[in-house]
């Protein structure tokens, strides 16, 4: 079992940089024709970097975690916690990345 929360952490991983080689590459969209972002949202897209990158370190802190096997000799609950805590990671990591598309995609 522990294996394959490994393989899945390292498949989670995978994605997150394809996914970042491919927003670095994608061409600028304009589906919502430029318009400009008030304060707040520039405020968003000036931090988003920032939070961006720190979802992503928390990510691969629990990936590191899930895959030392001295969490499986553990409890089955704290197994469970941290592979939980894990998914909301992968899940905020990408909620970031299509927000700040959408911010991009704004500005243009």
């Amino acid at each position: 079992m522990r294996l394959k929360e490994q393989k899945e952490a390292e498949a989670a991983t995978a994605q997150t940089t394809a996914r970042k080689a491919a927003t670095a590459a994608a061409p600028g969209k304009k589906d919502e024709g430029g318009r400009k972002l008030s304060y707040k949202e520039k405020k968003e897209l000036d931090g988003m970097e920032a939070a961006i990158t720190a979802a992503e370190a928390r990510k691969e802190e629990l990936s590191a975690r899930l895959a030392d096997p001295t969490l499986y000799a553990g409890p089955a609950d704290e197994v469970a916690r941290v592979t939980a805590a894990f998914k909301e990671a992968g899940e905020a990591v990408d909620a970031l990345y299509a927000r700040w598309s959408e911010l991009e995609d704004a500005r243009a």
